[in-house]
């Protein structure tokens, strides 16, 4: 899939990661390319209406903002920024027929939905934005009895084919056990690594530069994800390693 494609196709396919979600069975999800907003919003909460469901609050699936955040590296990843927006009609969602759940906690579940949400060739590294949720004025667009809230994510494209000119980390083990050690043959190349098997790289803020001793908890396991970069040219990458680290291979090894 070429990158122009993955713009067009990728808030459907946000749509129907929301959609496969059970929260959102009374909650209509539009993208917002389908034509008139505000029409869309009342023809399916009307339908849902006619068929028992529940009706006060939409998800608006914005179109995607890209960046080149790579523009010295030729076909480097773009930096996409996926936005969501929840509008809440606070009278019909108050009334016996609402939702239930406000625009704040329907923002709140997105966030938890798409937070780390990987497409597999289409985009990796999903992190929320900064901040995340944050409320905004639709009045003018979509009434005055209207309650709106924005969720803001930002991710990396999968396709575009990126050089790997950095060594790959490797794990060493260190003294005392139990605790691991990130090493990379690329003289200068620095280490990021996360915990949460996120993607590792600076503009995540799970991401660690690695500095020194990675602990390993007496009982249990921790997997480190980890990609080695050139300083200053961050999108210079080698390929990820990620492995499951468990105190007793360190200790028996």
């Amino acid at each position: 899939m070429t990158s122009d494609q993955i713009i067009d196709q990728l808030p459907y396919v946000f749509q129907s990661r929301l959609q496969a979600d059970s929260y959102f069975a009374n909650i209509p999800v539009i993208v917002a390319d389908e034509g008139n907003i505000k029409l869309q919003v009342q023809r399916r909460t009307a339908a849902m209406t006619s068929k028992g469901g529940k009706r006060g609050v939409a998800v608006i699936v914005l179109q995607l903002l890209a960046d080149d955040s790579f523009a010295s590296l030729p076909l480097g990843p773009m930096t996409l920024s996926p936005s969501f927006q929840v509008v809440e009609q606070v009278e019909i969602n108050r009334g016996a027929n609402g939702t239930g759940v406000s625009a704040r906690q329907v923002a709140r579940r997105i966030r938890d939905v798409i937070k780390g949400f990987v497409r597999v060739g289409m985009f990796v590294g999903m992190r929320p934005g900064s901040p995340c949720i944050m409320p905004v004025n639709l009045k003018e667009e979509l009434g005055e009895n209207v309650r709106a809230y924005q969720v803001d994510f930002h991710c990396l494209e999968a396709t575009s084919v990126v050089p790997t000119q950095v060594a790959m980390p490797a794990f060493v083990n260190l003294e005392p056990a139990p605790q691991v050690g990130l090493i990379c043959a690329t003289q200068g190349a620095q280490i990021y690594y996360t915990l949460d098997e996120s993607y590792p790289w600076s503009g995540n803020r799970a991401a660690v530069l690695y500095a020194g001793p990675i602990a390993v908890p007496a009982t249990g396991a921790i997997v480190v994800t980890a990609c080695a970069y050139l300083p200053g040219v961050i999108n210079i990458a080698s390929a990820i390693i990620r492995e499951t680290v468990m105190a007793t291979q360190l200790t028996q090894g």
